[in-house]
């Protein structure tokens, strides 16, 4: 299934569930399809997921994926550089019509944000030197 049928059946979820004042209002799904414009939220010193090129440019996995996203949607996509602090605020005043980044799932954000599956669970890991007495994670208490 194509990322445009998926979001396209979360929207009619959306709408199925919606009062009949939120069916009035564009979804931002209906704007993207009607502007050809894509503006996601990113922040850009998180490698390997967001980053910036010695040439300026954002790169990494989310952005790759926000890109995706975009060309299946037939728009383009502009990408808003946001603080952590900053993405979810960015959502819900409308500068970007989604976030694309590490955003750990809470119960209160939940209320607030619509999350996706994650694509990834990166594993923490610590290094230490070749000499270092530290040989376990037990052995750091």
């Amino acid at each position: 299934m194509k990322i445009r049928e998926m979001l396209a059946y979360g929207a009619g979820a959306i709408l199925l569930l919606s009062s009949p004042a939120m069916a009035q209002t564009e979804s931002i799904l209906q704007k993207v399809l009607r502007t050809h414009v894509l503006t996601v939220g990113t922040i850009s010193g998180n490698p390997p997921w967001e980053f910036t090129t010695p040439d300026g440019q954002l790169d990494g996995y989310d952005i790759g994926i926000a890109k995706a996203i975009a060309e299946d949607l037939g728009a383009k996509v502009e990408f808003v550089q946001t603080s952590g602090a900053g993405r979810i605020p960015a959502l819900q005043t409308h500068k970007v019509d989604l976030v694309l980044g590490e955003l750990d799932y809470t119960a209160v954000r939940a209320q607030t944000v619509a999350y996706t599956r994650a694509y990834s669970n990166p594993a923490s890991q610590f290094i230490v030197r070749a000499d270092s007495p530290y040989k376990t994670i037990e052995s750091l208490n």
